[in-house]
């Protein structure tokens, strides 16, 4: 594509700026986000990779792994270019900045740059158009418009149209990369860790469940033998807090408290039966069976035989925990692994997707930078972005 005007354009980019801002920390920070990008997708690439060579993986979900690869090879692709052009772009700008009032040849550079744009491409829907089209349309728009300009002011001001879409297009393409790299571990983790180990996980949770229950049980035959000792206790300090209050020694009533005077037994009797009733109800909540029993006595002879039996299952459920214990921490440890791996390179991915979004706010306090001649933009959320990227890479490869 042939621009007549650019020529002439050239020859007075620079004039129409006075002060220009230090753009080199924008143009690095722009690499630095494509090189991020690129070690999320080559995690998931390798995630793909790893998970279609295990043997316990079925055809099916390896045909499923390899389809993910073609679309995260198409995305990346797509996301790459993108990238690229922006970097180009930001670099073009930084020299037309460093090299001042004798940069003829970087200006030119800056218009090259804006051709990269449009190499931009969609992957899927871009938040704002209603077709992927339309949105690359006004990218080549917004670069027509910006090659004619005048000066780098109106240069800048004209390509930030292209520059927003641009930014728009490829933050939706790495939010397929993220949506990719997501699903690849999380089928791997369900329809092959999770299923082949299902009945592992299962058995345990059931082991452990039993164990829950017979502690349970067990708590209650303790409790309903019990309860004559917790019925004397609770008298005794009855006896003690009347005593204190009365300001008085208890004297010989400790010891008759629980079979003494008329008075005492009667309060030992009646504490005796609140705490008979309460044991029963607990014991007909955790088996049902008791329902059948008319009262605190009459199950004794049940109580003793349960607990016989639950002392026993007690001891063969602990054992088969501990035999399943080492397999069942290795497939949690994996399963828990390839977990962590996933959210940490969407992690990566998700950051840089708000990166690749705040391009255009960067670019648009540049083009006011530059019409106010005031030599400073703000591209601190840009930069923070890309920089959260790179953390959370580094977090997840530890």
């Amino acid at each position: 594509m042939k621009h007549p005007i650019i020529t002439f354009a050239v020859l007075v980019l620079l004039a129409g700026c006075k002060t220009l801002p230090d753009i080199k920390p924008f143009a690095q920070a722009t690499a630095e986000l494509q090189s991020v990008v690129s070690k999320g997708k080559n995690q998931a690439m390798e995630a793909i990779s790893a998970y279609k060579s295990d043997p316990a993986t079925p055809e099916k979900t390896r045909s499923t792994l390899a389809a993910q690869a073609k679309e995260l090879d198409a995305a990346w692709q797509a996301t790459n270019t993108g990238l690229a052009a922006l970097v180009d772009y930001s670099h073009a700008l930084a020299e037309v900045a460093a090299a001042g009032d004798s940069g003829d040849k970087a200006a030119r550079n800056v218009f090259n740059a804006l051709d990269g744009l449009l190499k931009v491409t969609p992957v899927g829907a871009v938040p704002g158009f209603d077709k992927a089209d339309d949105a690359v349309a006004a990218v080549y728009r917004a670069v027509a418009q910006a090659k004619a300009a005048r000066d780098l002011k109106e240069a800048t001001s004209r390509a930030d149209e292209a520059v927003r879409v641009s930014s728009e297009i490829i933050a939706a393409n790495v939010a397929t990369l993220k949506r990719i790299a997501f699903n690849v571990g999380r089928n791997y983790e369900t329809n092959v860790l999770y299923l082949n180990n299902q009945w592992l996980i299962a058995y345990h949770e059931t082991l452990l469940k039993n164990e829950r229950e017979q502690a349970q049980l067990l708590t209650a035959i303790v409790d309903y033998t019990r309860v004559d000792q917790d019925a004397c206790a609770r008298v005794i300090q009855e006896i003690r807090w009347k005593a204190e209050e009365e300001k008085r020694a208890v004297d010989g009533e400790i010891t008759r408290a629980c079979n003494g005077n008329a008075s005492q037994t009667a309060r030992f009797a009646s504490v005796r039966g609140e705490l008979q009733r309460d044991v029963m109800a607990n014991l007909v909540f955790i088996q049902p069976e008791f329902n059948k029993y008319p009262s605190y006595d009459a199950a004794s002879t049940r109580v003793r035989e349960l607990n016989s039996a639950t002392l026993r299952n007690a001891q063969l459920n602990q054992a088969e925990l501990v035999r399943i214990e080492k397999q069942y921490s290795e497939v949690k440890a994996r399963l828990l692994e390839v977990h962590k791996n996933t959210d940490a390179n969407v992690a990566v991915l998700n950051s840089s997707e708000k990166a690749a979004r705040a391009i255009a706010a960067a670019h648009r306090d540049l083009v006011k930078a530059l019409a106010a001649d005031h030599g400073q933009f703000n591209f601190r959320e840009f930069v923070s972005y890309v920089q959260d990227a790179a953390n959370a890479y580094k977090e997840g490869n530890k």
